[in-house]
Order: structure tokens, then sequence, then C-alpha cells
């Protein structure tokens, strides 16, 4: 019998590949989830030491713990009752994106969320909320 050279390398990079998209899943779900729950300091545990925050129109860019407070802030004004993701993408492999719908007591609100790869990792670098 004579031994085949089997490359398994796309096997490999299919394994990688699923692995990582399991992982960005259970991130945007993470997200979603806290987002509805009005869950500021869970949220916060996903977002980058500093973060551009715009609510409202208002944007600055806060430490992260100026944004838990700010959010905090916002989910006490308006109670979220639904959070849902309307679309996701990549921008490049260290770039992701979230849109979504937020419905809360005082409105219905356009969220944006955008992610980075920092350390293997993506944190949120930018959250809109409009």
């Amino acid at each position: 019998m004579q031994a085949r050279n089997i490359n398994h390398m796309p096997i490999i990079y299919i394994a990688f590949v699923t692995l990582i998209s399991m992982f960005a899943e259970d991130l945007n779900d993470k997200i979603a989830r806290n987002i509805k729950e009005g869950n500021a300091s869970e949220l916060t545990t996903s977002f980058n030491n500093s973060i551009e925050l715009s609510i409202m129109g208002k944007e600055e860019t806060y430490s992260k713990t100026q944004a838990e407070i700010i959010m905090k802030d916002f989910f006490s004004k308006s109670k979220p009752s639904n959070f849902s993701i309307a679309r996701t993408g990549v921008s490049d492999p260290a770039t992701k994106f979230i849109n979504g719908k937020l419905e809360t007591t005082a409105g219905i609100y356009k969220v944006y969320i955008l992610m980075k790869s920092n350390s293997g990792s993506f944190l949120i670098t930018e959250l809109r909320i409009e």
C-alpha cells in the first residue's frame, strides 16, 4: 500500500474560521442581551479602555468607567424593552460592526457599534445611540 499525502490545511482553516465565527456570534449575542436588559455594567466589560460614545448627538470620547456611568444614566431614563440586531459586518479582519434597533420606554433608537481587535479579542471602540 502506498501512503497518500493528504493536505489537512483546508480542514484546519475551516475549523479555525468556524471557531472564530462562533466567538464573534457569542460576543454579538452578549452585547445584544446586555443592551436589551439595560445592563450597563456588563455591557462595559466589552468596551475598550477608551470609547467614542454618542447618545442623541452628544458625542465624546470617554474612559470605560465614565462610559459606564453615562450608559447607566441613559438606561435609567430610557428603560430598554427590546434590542434587535439588524445587520452585522466585517470591515476588515480587525474591525466588526453591529447595526441594531433599541426599543425603550422613551422611544425607538438606532444603535451602531464598532468593535476592533485588541490582543486577539474584539472590544467596542464606538457606540452610537440615535
